[in-house]
């Protein structure tokens, strides 16, 4: 295991314990960092363990399953097209994306259904090789930090949900904006810590090894060489969207957050009308998704329909 002393968004090496469980019940320490408010576990586990999680472990816990089903092909489908939907002024026009964590690989689909030059990195064998092999889209079997592409090889890098896997997410956007061309985009999304929609008991994930607000992925961006162009908290403020563009201008730090600001209580959660709008929309989602996908056999025809259904 690794310890890291010093904030990777502010430099400060003061940290103040922000939780002692995991979403389970489980041991997992989380820490805050006391100047910025950036929060990751402590220690921070090695490239070895990472590595070995996700390619063997990490889908079979989370979904019990190897290669996606045609419902989570559904759902990751309609996700990706709401995303070209947010992001396509950022996007251009037949431009190279590189997509980080590219899963089952339906974001790259409709990327490339939509003119887009596409590639991807997945290190897990079962999804990569159904993007690979079902949806026919170009991903590489491999960790981000053994990827090699050229410099300027991109004029998009798109990673979802995926920096707050990495333990060094600094050095990965850095990578990243090596890829970029100049003038060129990353987009990353992830949780946002500080969501008051949040489950208070929910709140600290053991994949998830960093931590981040608006305001702290803000300065990580900004730390990696990024001017941010777009920057949303998405419904009820539970996810970041964040664009940054590649630069060589110093970037301003963001304002920074108490370090304490993440131990909102369970009355306060269950007396908002939020948390049941939320499950009522959970459920009609998922009766949404059982009738889509109700007679259908193959994944990209799917995928298909739903895209020509959209446009």
């Amino acid at each position: 295991m690794n310890s890291t002393p010093t904030c990777i968004a502010c430099g400060a090496s003061d940290w103040t314990i922000a939780g002692l469980e995991d979403r389970d019940g489980k041991p997992l320490r989380s820490v805050a960092c006391e100047v910025c408010g950036l929060i990751r576990v402590d220690p921070l586990p090695d490239m070895g363990e990472l590595r070995r999680f996700y390619e063997e472990e990490y889908r079979l816990q989370y979904k019990g399953i190897r290669q996606p089903r045609l419902k989570h092909v559904y759902r990751a489908g309609r996700l990706a097209l709401d995303r070209l939907d947010t992001l396509r002024t950022h996007l251009p026009a037949g431009g190279r994306v590189l997509d980080v964590g590219a899963g089952g690989g339906e974001w790259l689909y409709v990327l490339e259904q939509s003119g887009y030059r596409p590639r991807g990195i997945e290190l897990d064998a079962g999804y990569g090789g159904f993007a690979r092999e079902v949806l026919g889209v170009d991903v590489t079997a491999c960790p981000m930090w053994e990827a090699s592409f050229s410099a300027g090889s991109f004029e998009v890098v798109t990673l979802f949900h995926v920096l707050e896997h990495l333990p060094e997410p600094l050095t990965a956007l850095r990578q990243c904006r090596e890829w970029l061309a100049d003038g060129g985009r990353i987009i990353v999304e992830v949780p946002n810590i500080g969501s008051r929609h949040q489950h208070p008991r929910k709140r600290f994930h053991p994949a998830h090894l960093y931590g981040f607000s608006p305001a702290t992925l803000r300065r990580v961006l900004g730390q990696a060489g990024f001017a941010i162009a777009f920057l949303e908290t998405g419904a009820f403020d539970r996810n970041i969207l964040a664009v940054g563009v590649k630069t060589d201008e110093p970037c301003a730090p963001s304002e920074p957050e108490p370090a304490g600001r993440y131990s909102e209580s369970l009355w306060s959660y269950y007396a908002s009308p939020a948390t049941y709008w939320r499950f009522g929309r959970r459920m009609s989602g998922l009766l949404r998704e059982a009738l889509a996908v109700a007679g259908q056999r193959d994944a990209r025809s799917l995928l298909d329909g739903l895209i020509a259904a959209h446009r």
